[in-house]
């Protein structure tokens, strides 16, 4: 937790998803939805600062408690103005009396714009603090658009609940190195329903796909097979959609965690025909492929040596063709991967 100091206290703001509470997560994503398809597209500011109250309680002072104790400030004075000139009174008349007591009230009256003004300080303050929290999202005011955030260290559900039954979710765990029990084959079929998803014209047709992400990382059974044939996906549409939409939010980060590591993203480099600039170009004729070459089955196979895996096998290829004599440029027209990923590995 960060600490930050204002004028008479202090609030402490979460700085990961792992400080939130299970209730704080499902209200941060949904207002993430909000924010990326929902009301509140056009104002990501006021999505953080939902979310800063929901996560500390702080308020501004009450404006209508501020503008009683002005006015009753003023009226005190006035009570005051009146009695010490009562002499007044007497020597120039109450004609004048009222005249001098009205152009006192005039000059001395609570600014009505102040309130305004005051307001407007604490909404910048409150939008300054608000921006502290950026590991759910960033907001880019140049280009007037949000940057979503996918800084998980670890499953932000552990495990989902369908009446009274637990299921299990899929570990990744990020410390000094990637820990995961996720497969290749899970990891390939997420990803490609992902990928189908973007394609459906119709709602229905991608909630399905949310829901067969969801039984797949959250299975019925551990054998996977029987997992995909249990109708498990359909128990997934009783799940709270805010909550699913988290689920496939952490897997994005996964899937962005390899395409843009180091090392395991030349896999995801090859020619830059327009088509394929993006795709992802390693599916099940690749995991088959592995198991030829002797890497082991695809629904037991641990994700780290999935790509692993392949990056070994890019490298003996490669390998062989040059020491074959065959030129890096040959390589890179034949088999699509570019010169810079060749000379790399």
């Amino acid at each position: 937790m960060k600490q930050i100091k204002l004028n008479k206290s202090s609030v402490s703001l979460p700085e990961c998803w792992e400080e939130l509470s299970f209730k704080q997560k499902l209200f941060s994503f949904g207002v993430l939805i909000r924010v990326m398809t929902g009301d509140l597209r056009d104002r990501p500011h006021k999505g953080l600062i939902y979310l800063l109250i929901y996560f500390t309680g702080y308020r501004p002072s009450i404006r209508i408690w501020t503008k009683f104790l002005a006015l009753s400030h003023f009226y005190q004075r006035l009570a005051w103005v009146c009695l010490r000139n009562i002499p007044f009174l007497f020597k120039y008349g109450r004609k004048e009396y009222v005249s001098y007591l009205q152009l006192w009230k005039k000059n001395n009256r609570p600014d009505p714009d102040a309130e305004t003004k005051q307001r407007e300080i604490i909404n910048f303050n409150l939008l300054r603090l608000a921006e502290q929290l950026k590991f759910i999202y960033t907001i880019d005011s140049e280009n007037h658009k949000i940057i979503p955030q996918y800084d998980f260290h670890t499953n932000p559900f552990p495990y989902i609940k369908i009446g009274k039954r637990k299921y299990w979710g899929k570990r990744f765990e990020l410390d000094i190195t990637a820990k995961t029990d996720i497969s290749a084959r899970e990891f390939v079929d997420c990803a490609d329903l992902m990928g189908a998803m973007d394609k459906m014209s119709t709602d229905e047709e991608k909630q399905e796909c949310i829901n067969q992400i969801c039984a797949i990382l959250y299975p019925r059974y551990s054998n996977y097979t029987k997992n995909m044939v249990s109708g498990h996906n359909k128990a997934m549409r009783k799940i709270n959609p805010v909550l699913k939409f988290g689920i496939v939010y952490w897997f994005t980060s996964v899937f962005k965690f390899y395409t843009e590591h180091e090392i395991y993203s030349l896999l995801f480099k090859g020619d830059k025909q327009p088509e394929n600039e993006g795709k992802v170009r390693l599916g099940n004729e690749v995991i088959l492929m592995l198991q030829r070459e002797g890497y082991g089955l695809p629904d037991t196979m641990n994700l780290n040596d999935y790509f692993d895996a392949q990056i070994k096998h890019l490298k003996d290829v490669i390998n062989k063709a040059l020491g074959e004599g065959i030129k890096p440029f040959d390589i890179a027209r034949k088999t699509g991967i570019s010169i810079d990923v060749i000379n790399k590995l």
